[in-house]
């Protein structure tokens, strides 16, 4: 029954549906000779949309696809407008989002203004991006830390392996995708060790994401034998409505509150077919990084806000879990966990990612699964790239998705004539998202460059103002271009006649997509 409520509530069954709706709607009143009544229909509804549309904060693009497919489509046009003006869900879901937002921890706003004017003494052009994250999100920055930064699948067990051993008091685990594999056998065992020595151990998990986890519907269910307390993230129900497209991406281990890892490696057998980066890649090669140090707090609250945010009972108490001395700690980097979700109203994601490319005096890096951006972001990279700065970007040639493929590499043609180096990496799906600027600041998480998924999704990110940091990850990145190929123009010009014609259609209507 639940996986028959995802299909009916995916964006794609009801895009398509409509779609088919609408023409048999057509050809039913053409057979009847009542294409005239057809015809008002159409006039009637682009006349509501174009009123609607102006009260809309679209760019002309869309509007002008809504219009177009509105003269000709109407039910089409309205299930992609319903989609498009929906984006930060329900009242009452963003009334309970702020709510848990605004819970005081026990850093006060006078450390954080030490620390904002500390960093901004550094010199680094990205700290104003720092303030726009604070006042936008709520999320201080802390220098008290020490980072670890992991590049394969196979260091990241290691070192979850190691620090869930050592728990005392609690685990927390949220993750978007599950998988009966020996990497979360291995995990359970040690899980099941540690609750029944007395840790307190909670597991968050997409709803959607993990419907196949298991052979067993109930094994989520059955963990609560092993005193493993689960919930979904977003359940999926009738009663979701318009939230249901909302999923969570994050990939988030807390121990103790002292410890955290956070990125894009999930408790999945794909990130660790092989040893590391330097040797061979594995079949999906994700980053991640371990913290320890007082940035834990920020990341303690966005779990305890995703944990409360869709459940009726059981809500936890943040003071609860929150260290009530400073961490101590050998380093001080200057670490800003937040989280990126569809209840703001404006686009922090978008906004973070622009900002930190158009503060960069030398160098970008990027990597990402694959490069659907937008027109801003667009013009934001080929200005930097004008002014000198070397860009690089390295993405999955192959993604598991052909349109995400085809989309992709009609953003190629015009940032290669700019200058800016793009390699793809052809036997492996690449899941890391990271932005390097200026060898000084890091960006990991917070979505990939995709203008598709500015508004529709729950993801962690950590930026990361250490030059430390940011040079293991251009090296990572280094290893990777040894791996791809780079793009040139003569490569465009050479693929599939229909895969150009392909992309170039789904350019036209990218941002309803």
């Amino acid at each position: 029954m639940k996986k028959l409520r995802a299909i009916l509530y995916s964006r794609s069954f009801n895009i398509i549906s409509s779609l088919l709706i609408n023409i048999a709607l057509l050809i039913i009143l053409c057979m009847f000779k009542l294409w005239l009544v057809y015809l008002g229909i159409c006039v009637a509804c682009t006349t509501l949309f174009f009123v609607s549309l102006l009260l809309k904060n679209y760019n002309s693009k869309t509007n002008f696809i809504l219009l177009l497919l509105a003269f000709m489509l109407p039910l089409l046009s309205y299930t992609l407008l319903k989609y498009s003006s929906s984006t930060r869900g329900r009242l009452r879901t963003r009334t309970k989002w702020k709510e848990l937002t605004n819970l005081e921890t026990t850093y006060t706003e006078a450390q954080n203004k030490s620390v904002l004017n500390a960093l901004a003494e550094k010199g680094t052009l990205a700290n104003k991006t720092s303030k726009y994250i604070n006042t936008t999100l709520c999320a201080p920055v802390f220098e008290n830390n020490s980072v670890k930064y992991i590049t394969n699948g196979t260091q990241y067990l290691e070192s979850i392996t190691k620090e869930l051993k050592s728990a005392k008091k609690y685990i927390f685990i949220e993750c978007s995708k599950l998988q009966d594999c020996n990497s979360w056998k291995n995990i359970f065992e040690i899980l099941k060790e540690r609750a029944f020595a007395g840790v307190e151990i909670k597991l968050l998990y997409d709803d959607y994401y993990s419907l196949n986890a298991f052979k067993d519907n109930s094994t989520f269910k059955k963990l609560f034998n092993h005193k493993i307390e689960t919930r979904a993230f977003n359940p999926i129900s009738f009663a979701v409505g318009k939230t249901v497209s909302y999923r969570s991406m994050n990939n988030t281990i807390i121990i103790d509150g002292t410890v955290a890892f956070s990125g894009q490696i999930g408790l999945n057998d794909e990130y660790v077919d092989n040893i590391a980066v330097s040797e061979s890649l594995p079949k999906t090669i994700g980053t991640a990084i371990q913290i320890h140090g007082d940035a834990v707090t920020s990341i303690v609250k966005n779990y305890v806000t995703n944990w409360n945010l869709f459940g009726s009972s059981d809500a936890l108490v943040l003071e609860k879990y929150l260290q009530k001395t400073p961490t101590k700690t050998r380093g001080k980097v200057y670490i800003q966990p937040f989280e990126i979700n569809p209840l703001i109203k404006e686009s922090p994601r978008k906004n973070i990612q622009n900002n930190l490319i158009n503060y960069a005096t030398k160098s970008i890096w990027i990597t990402c699964p694959y490069l659907l951006i937008g027109n801003e972001t667009k013009n934001s990279l080929i200005a930097s790239a004008r002014c000198g700065i070397d860009v690089n970007i390295i993405v999955s040639k192959n993604y598991e998705e052909n349109w995400k493929n085809d989309l992709s590499f009609t953003n190629y043609g015009a940032l290669i004539r700019e200058g800016i180096k793009i390699y793809t990496i052809e036997d492996s799906k690449l899941s890391s998202q990271n932005i390097v600027i200026d060898e000084n600041t890091t960006l990991i998480g917070a979505g990939n460059v995709d203008s598709r998924k500015m508004y529709h999704s729950f993801e962690n990110g950590v930026l990361i103002y250490s030059e430390d940091i940011a040079k293991q990850a251009i090296n990572n990145m280094k290893k990777l271009q040894s791996f791809g190929n780079q793009l040139t123009s003569k490569d465009l010009k050479k693929r599939n006649f229909f895969k150009k014609l392909n992309g170039a259609f789904l350019e036209i209507f990218s941002p309803l997509m």
